[in-house]
């Protein structure tokens, strides 16, 4: 039998055993994991329909099942799949842990941190990579150091830790140096440079969207001349700006969405006092299904309307868009307390949730039994009740919203990050870096909740200012008769748009004021003196000021204060 006609055979038998399970007379299904493993890197589907095909995977040999484990996780992550449990690559650490195979280990613990990446478990991941990281080190393993570095930098990226995402980036670009894989190479510099965006450095942020450009992809460069537009603008370097945005649009595949393209044009055309253009843009850009393209869009749209001097549209536009803004930071809110979560120990909070469970289960058994035993007055009670806590819990969520706006939270937080300096400061060799991360993590955090609340303080302020330089408002403090209903209507529709929907945020707090009263609290609002008050609402002063007293202990179910009634007004 010659060589060729041996290779031929070999050739139909491997077929077999792929297609046709049942005609081997074994149970291994090495060939079928060899080739999933052969085509993992250039056709991921193909690998993962074969490990589809494999029936009852569980049941393989303890060598085969931990192949399988990882092969599949590595398959479903290729594929963009969401990685929604653990379970399966615990499998395959577990072996190679107990097998001592360090190769396949390190790829194990990298594929397990981007398993945790999916479950948004920021503290595993962060292990699970640095551990996969610390074996492709010892292996001189540089495709696998590539991916570690890259992901543990998109992890921290992610939680906005951009000063250990950085060296990560760098250190990937390092490795790539001498790769040909102009993808890898694009993203690297790509992530870097929005690093470098991030951290207020625009021009190290061009040179690497440059050089991101050079090496990108059709998929990619879209996107990346996107970035660097939008970067442009911020610089004010409109020129730039519009021949990036233009190769943008040029270079976008039919595929691909234009939502973010046409709110970057919409922005550029805006800056350039192209109204009637950008305004076209934006309501193409407004119809994105993402609530951050939406709210620009709508921020955008509100400013051209505002230089139109076209007030109801500026009112209608700027409304939406502190309704998606208020979405949006009320996300960032639970995100942040997210990530600081996931720093801290997870099994601790694990027990703390089952013991405040059984005492909530306790709690509820006492609960039914005085329900059976006095329904009827429990009944009226519980509604009476219900209403009362309802309307303490707006109190307490408005001083803590009050609280979190103000001055005061922004130097309680300088304190905290002075604090956490000094622990990081004393405790340098002490602390372990885990702890060292979390209180980094806790920094951070703060500080950017600080620049969040002075930006919000800017922005009031501006709005402020514009509205004491209208024209009603000067009316008001130097009136001496009462205003016209329409006056009225322009007086709430300005006082809704400078204080955030100041009328609706009052009548949840209590809901049957009457016109007259809500009249008194916009007039407290813009500080228009008690005798003055009288006279623009036909009430004698001692009358505003028993309204005063009256609406204290409506808003806050405390007792009724005049003095105390205008100074919650005032920082409400």
């Amino acid at each position: 039998m010659t060589n060729k006609s041996i290779h031929i055979i070999s050739y139909l038998l491997l077929i077999c055993v792929l297609c046709f399970p049942s005609c081997s007379n074994s149970n291994s299904i090495s060939p079928e994991l060899d080739q999933a493993e052969m085509l993992m890197e250039t056709a991921p589907d193909s690998a993962l329909t074969i490990l589809n095909n494999i029936q009852s995977p569980e049941k393989l040999s303890s060598k085969e099942y931990a192949a399988y484990s990882l092969l599949f996780t590595q398959a479903l992550d290729k594929n963009y799949i969401m990685i929604t449990s653990d379970s399966l690559i615990k499998k395959a650490v577990a072996y190679y842990e107990n097998q001592n195979d360090i190769p396949a280990l390190a790829l194990s613990y990298y594929y397990m941190g981007r398993a945790y990446s999916d479950m948004q478990d920021a503290l595993q991941a962060q292990q699970s990579y640095l551990k996969a990281r610390e074996l492709g080190e010892s292996l001189h393993a540089t495709d696998l150091l590539i991916k570690a570095n890259n992901s543990l930098g998109t992890l921290y990226s992610y939680q906005d830790i951009y000063e250990m995402a950085l060296p990560l980036y760098k250190r990937t670009l390092q490795l790539l140096e001498n790769s040909n894989d102009s993808t890898r190479i694009s993203f690297a510099l790509r992530n870097t440079a929005r690093v470098f965006t991030e951290t207020q450095e625009p021009d190290s942020a061009i040179y690497y969207y440059r050089q991101a450009i050079k090496t990108a992809t059709p998929q990619s460069i879209s996107s990346l001349y996107n970035d660097l537009g939008s970067l442009y603008l911020k610089t004010k370097q409109y020129q730039d700006a519009y021949d990036c945005i233009q190769k943008s649009m040029q270079t976008c595949l039919p595929s691909k969405p234009r939502y973010h393209l046409y709110l970057t044009y919409g922005e550029y055309l805006l800056k350039t006092a192209q109204y009637d253009s950008a305004r076209y843009y934006l309501n193409r850009s407004l119809e994105s299904p993402s609530i951050y393209t939406q709210a620009g869009s709508l921020y955008f749209l509100a400013r051209i309307e505002r230089q139109k001097s076209n007030l109801t549209n500026y009112f209608k536009y700027w409304d939406r868009y502190e309704q998606l803004r208020d979405s949006i930071d009320e996300d960032s809110h639970y995100e942040n307390i997210r990530v600081v979560q996931s720093m801290f120990n997870y099994q601790r909070i694990a027990d703390e949730k089952s013991k405040y469970e059984k005492e909530a289960s306790q709690r509820m058994i006492i609960i039914y039994q005085i329900l059976i035993i006095t329904a009827a007055l429990f009944l009226a009670g519980f509604f009476i009740f219900k209403k009362e806590q309802k309307k303490k819990k707006k109190l307490l969520d408005l001083k803590e919203q009050l609280y979190k706006q103000s001055q005061q939270y922004i130097e309680d937080n300088k304190k905290q990050i002075r604090l956490l300096e000094r622990n990081l400061s004393e405790g340098e060799e002490s602390l372990s870096e885990v702890k060292k991360q979390l209180f980094e993590t806790q920094k951070l955090i703060l500080e950017m909740e600080n620049r969040q609340v002075s930006l919000k303080q800017n922005t009031v302020e501006l709005l402020e200012q514009d509205f004491k330089r209208s024209s009603l408002y000067s009316k008001i403090h130097k009136a001496d008769s009462g205003l016209t209903d329409s006056e009225w209507s322009e007086l709430v529709l300005l006082i809704d748009a400078t204080y955030s929907n100041f009328t609706s945020r009052i009548l949840e707090l209590s809901p049957r004021l009457s016109p007259e009263e809500l009249r008194i609290c916009y007039l407290v609002k813009i500080g228009v003196p008690v005798k003055k008050i009288a006279i623009l609402t036909n009430i004698t002063s001692s009358g505003v000021s028993q309204c005063r007293r009256r609406l204290y202990k409506k808003l806050t179910q405390e007792s009724e204060n005049a003095e105390k009634f205008d100074s919650f007004i005032s920082d409400f």
